[in-house]
């Protein structure tokens, strides 16, 4: 039914976002999607100084609480909450951009 697969999808949902922002970035920037770079999620992470640790238990907070909204949403409100996480998410990488943006502004002019 759509609720089990609401709910696999809604744990999956960080690596699911990130998957394939990395792959339409790659494909928008015309490099190969199969080809290996630092644009993950936990890698513009670890370059605005997060810790292996910090990231990780980030992700597993998220999934956590994806996890246990997962047993309390219907279907379409799962559908909603995946969205809900994905516009963050993509948000959230953006404002990782520019912040690593200003920091190099900042180093370069030093």
């Amino acid at each position: 039914s759509f609720g089990k697969i609401g709910t696999a999808v809604l744990v999956l949902a960080i690596p699911t976002i990130d998957a394939v922002y990395t792959i339409a970035r790659r494909i928008k920037n015309k490099k190969s999607p199969f080809r290996a770079d630092w644009g993950h999620f936990h890698h513009r992470l670890l370059e605005i100084g997060w810790g292996k640790r910090r990231i990780a238990l980030f992700y597993w907070i998220i999934t956590f609480v994806l996890g246990i909204a997962a047993l309390f949403l219907s279907g379409p409100q799962k559908f909603i909450a995946f969205i809900t996480v994905g516009v963050f998410l993509i948000g959230f990488i953006f404002i990782i951009g520019k912040i690593k943006t200003v920091e190099g502004l900042n180093l370069s002019s030093e």
